[in-house]
């Protein structure tokens, strides 16, 4: 019997592999960019290769293995529900920019709002009117 009879074994090596690689696609990604940074890919090899970890040491019964993987997956977890509520915010001041460009072309004013620690658009006043363009939770300055 070889290495790679255990079918266990195999998936463990699988979810290390996948592990591992997410600092290949981080340090490809941060090539790319020409800056550090972090593709969500990471984040989902993250969870994927942890989760299989994890499953392979609960086979294992290694108390020290489940933990340390426990702990690693709460944390990618918890970075991948950030990344993805940043995403929905983005996509929510793309709307809010065409929302202001539509009122900035009739002439309207539209008042500078963050959202999150993003400042979305400014506009001098033009006439009286005030259009407040803003999401839910944004804070007018």
């Amino acid at each position: 019997m070889g290495m790679f009879s255990n079918g266990w074994l195999v998936f463990g090596l699988l979810g290390q592999v996948i592990f591992t690689a997410r600092f290949l696609l981080q340090w490809l990604y941060s090539e790319y960019k020409r800056h550090s940074a972090i593709p969500m890919a990471f984040w989902y090899a993250s969870v994927l290769g942890g989760l299989i970890l994890f499953c392979y040491a609960c086979h294992k019964e290694d108390p020290v293995f489940i933990t340390g993987q426990t702990g690693g997956l709460l944390i990618y977890l918890r970075n991948l529900q950030l990344r993805l509520r940043e995403k929905k915010e983005q996509a929510r001041l793309r709307v809010l920019m065409q929302v202001s460009r539509k009122f900035r072309a009739s002439r309207s004013i539209v008042e500078v709002v963050h959202v999150g620690r993003q400042r979305v658009d400014r506009h001098r006043p033009v006439r009286t009117s005030l259009v407040r363009c803003a999401l839910p939770g944004a804070v007018a300055v």
